[in-house]
């Protein structure tokens, strides 16, 4: 919430895009098409970490054989190179790794998502091993009963009693959001473009250079 006298006087905000050009550390491409492959399979196809821990171990696997093969077609005696064992080592076992690394991991606020009415709720920071609603408290209907939907289910064999959310609705930090999109190439030439109005009468190629909106 703003108070008045901010809302009359709003202050500049600063957004910090530092991050996004900060120098890399190179990667070989076919490597990092192989972490993005288990990144899309975990965020897109919902693939559990357990199994993403698997399929970077068996992508480990498949990488020191194939090695090893080349050495055995070759006639070469068996011994990997500095290069081929820092790239086995930088192989992470964990997905969660596997974004960082791969700078995907946004700053986002994981909202519990009603499956019935849709409405969302906020996570209670205050109690960390209770933080969501166990029951939709929202009334569709003005005047009418309360949702009550479930919101999470038990995790069953859990010590001490853990719980999780049946639907999630992630909404990505606004501040994080504009810094990357202000960081893609050619974004600035794009936003400095916008400025320059068409002259009177001329034709307009965008509704919102035009005198009435």
């Amino acid at each position: 919430m703003y108070s008045v006298d901010e809302l009359s006087t709003p202050v500049p905000q600063i957004i910090n895009t530092d991050h996004w050009f900060s120098r890399k550390e190179y990667r070989e491409p076919f490597f990092v098409a192989a972490l993005l492959a288990v990144t899309v399979l975990h965020t897109l196809s919902l693939l559990s970490r357990p199994e993403s821990t698997y399929l970077l171990t068996t992508l480990q696997a498949v990488i020191y054989e194939a090695f090893v093969f080349n050495f055995y077609y070759t006639n070469l005696q068996l011994s990997l190179s500095a290069a081929q064992k820092a790239l086995l080592d930088a192989i992470p076992h964990d997905v969660c790794t596997v974004i960082k690394q791969l700078d995907l991991d946004l700053e986002y606020t994981l909202f519990a998502c009603c499956s019935m009415c849709f409405a969302q709720y906020l996570p209670n920071l205050d109690s960390p091993h209770d933080l969501y609603l166990h029951h939709c408290m929202h009334k569709p209907d003005p005047g009418g009963s309360v949702c009550d939907n479930a919101l999470v289910r038990r995790i069953e064999g859990s010590t001490p009693v853990s719980w999780k959310l049946i639907k999630t609705f992630p909404l990505q930090n606004l501040h994080s959001w504009i810094a990357g999109l202000c960081s893609c190439p050619g974004i600035e030439e794009h936003l400095v473009a916008s400025w320059k109005k068409s002259a009177p009468g001329s034709r307009y190629h965008d509704i919102m250079k035009a005198l009435i909106i």
